[in-house]
């Protein structure tokens, strides 16, 4: 799968738990929810509390960021670690990330994925972790 869009739109619904809102949203309620819309090219995420509103483009697969927020929200509602993601500089291989539950030994390389941007591999692992099983990955 490729970075972009759907990817990110996977990872949004998936991974991190948003909710598709596909019409005009007004929260009265006092508990925090979150959406995701679809706009143009890219994925927009709202959060709506009784303090605040926020609003922001949310595109993990090819931002570092947002990807640190997969990897923390992995961290934080599946007591996820990431393991070895980044690139050997002497051998030219590619990013490799892989998430597994913190009470469990070491993984082999196998059970990781491989991609050529850490937020390329962190999107992919962090949606092979939750039991996604669609299109193969790179």
């Amino acid at each position: 799968m490729k970075a972009g869009r759907e990817l990110d739109t996977l990872i949004a619904e998936k991974v991190m738990g948003y909710e598709l809102c596909t019409e005009t949203f007004y929260n009265q309620l006092d508990t925090a929810e979150t959406y995701y819309f679809i706009s143009g090219g890219d994925v927009e995420v709202v959060e709506y509390t009784r303090e605040r509103w926020l609003k922001y483009i949310f595109s993990p697969s090819t931002n570092i960021a947002a990807a640190w927020q997969v990897v923390e929200r992995l961290r934080n509602t599946h007591v996820y670690q990431c393991d070895d993601f980044g690139r050997n500089m002497h051998k030219k291989v590619p990013h490799y990330a892989c998430f597994h539950p913190i009470d469990r030994g070491s993984l082999s390389r196998d059970e990781g994925v491989r991609a050529k941007t850490p937020e390329l591999a962190i999107c992919l692992a962090a949606l092979k972790a939750v039991g996604w099983e669609g299109e193969a990955v790179e």
